[in-house]
């Protein structure tokens, strides 16, 4: 989908930001179309998702029992419709946010589109059992790895910290006082990593 896309706009090449499980999907894409990315950006994402219960355990110290609830409803059932998904994420945005903010979490949700069907599609087809470990290695793209410091579902060291080890051109940048959102809860800070990164693919 995304190649076509790419091909739909007569873009030859192009820097592809991939964020949380976005990321499995541009790591993906990288590794059959890395001749049409000029740079690829992962952000807040991971290699394998291998760490389930330590996230889980992260998530229970920060929620209430309310929030808890959700958690476990949101990852094991799932959601059933798009009005149930939007609800579970209200109560799990805030917790994946570095402080309390609740504002910026109820932006995050009103911003966002829910597709509970494409929710349980890929959980069932590709995050339980991606694994890029084994072919990362092959991806020459230039690539830039943002994680925020706090951030307890990708935390950079299941997430960037590997990503860096594996990809053979890669800076890695790891944001203070954020936590999975860094583009919503350090704008500037997030956009000046990202200038950077963009800056070197044009030296």
């Amino acid at each position: 989908d995304v190649e076509a896309i790419r091909a739909s706009l007569g873009l030859d090449r192009f820097v592809l930001l991939g964020h949380s499980v976005g990321g499995l999907v541009a790591q993906s894409y990288a590794a059959r179309y890395g001749e049409h990315l000029a740079g690829l950006v992962l952000c807040c994402t991971v290699a394998v998702f291998d760490f389930g219960a330590e996230v889980f355990e992260a998530l229970a110290r920060k929620a209430t029992p309310g929030q808890m609830e959700s958690v476990t409803r949101y990852f094991t059932a799932g959601p059933a419709d798009d009005d149930e998904m939007r609800r579970l994420s209200a109560d799990l945005v805030p917790l994946y946010l570095a402080g309390a903010a609740p504002d910026l979490a109820r932006r995050i949700v009103d911003g966002t589109t829910f597709r509970a069907a494409a929710n349980r599609h890929f959980g069932a087809t590709v995050f339980a059992s991606f694994d890029s470990r084994s072919w990362l290695g092959s991806v020459a793209v230039p690539t830039l790895v943002l994680d925020g410091a706090d951030d307890v579902v990708f935390p950079p060291a299941k997430g960037g910290d590997r990503l860096w080890a594996l990809l053979p051109d890669a800076r890695h940048v790891v944001l203070d006082g954020c936590g999975h959102f860094p583009f919503a809860e350090r704008l500037e800070a997030f956009w000046a990593a990202l200038r950077s990164f963009l800056e070197s693919l044009s030296r």
